[in-house]
């Protein structure tokens, strides 16, 4: 399990590259911990319930959609990147697609 202080020193090496942290996502048992490391950033940064530790980040495009990068807040650094239409009505459904992939290859369980 990582460190607050870890999750920290990634989203700083984050928005040291022009990324804007979005969301966090934790285990049920971190939830508390999760929402004192957004409460440290903008109003916008949300908390979620997952099946892992995670930072949804975006940086804004030069042209076309989106950027949005899912990164495993764990010790071996993993992230997937997708591009959202953030209008989109299914920006949720698609969100939580990645959120899924994501959790499949780090934790290694299916999830429904």
């Amino acid at each position: 399990m990582i460190s607050s202080e870890s999750i920290l020193s990634v989203i700083a090496t984050y928005e040291a590259n022009g990324w804007v942290l979005r969301r966090l996502i934790t285990l049920p048992g971190r939830i508390a911990e999760f929402e004192a490391i957004a409460g440290k950033y903008q109003p916008a940064v949300k908390v979620f319930e997952g099946r892992m530790d995670a930072a949804w980040f975006s940086r804004p495009p030069v042209e076309g959609p989106i950027a949005w990068e899912l990164r495993a807040l764990d010790e071996a650094p993993y992230a997937l990147l997708e591009f959202f239409d953030e209008s989109s009505d299914d920006l949720e459904e698609r969100i939580s697609e990645v959120e899924n992939r994501l959790a499949e290859s780090t934790v290694g369980k299916d999830i429904a």
